[in-house]
């Protein structure tokens, strides 16, 4: 992944990294994608 360097400002809708998947099955690449999502939401909410 290529993420941001400390301090970076990302606008709002914006990408924060890229990801590239190696998987036959889309719906899988997608379902783990959300998964990320939420745990990330959820550390944010906490912060």
């Amino acid at each position: 992944m290529d993420l941001p360097a400390f301090g970076s400002f990302i606008p709002t809708g914006r990408p924060i990294c890229s990801i590239i998947a190696h998987q036959k099955n889309s719906r899988s690449v997608a379902d783990q994608l959300l998964t990320k999502q939420q745990l990330i939401i959820n550390k944010l909410e906490r912060f």
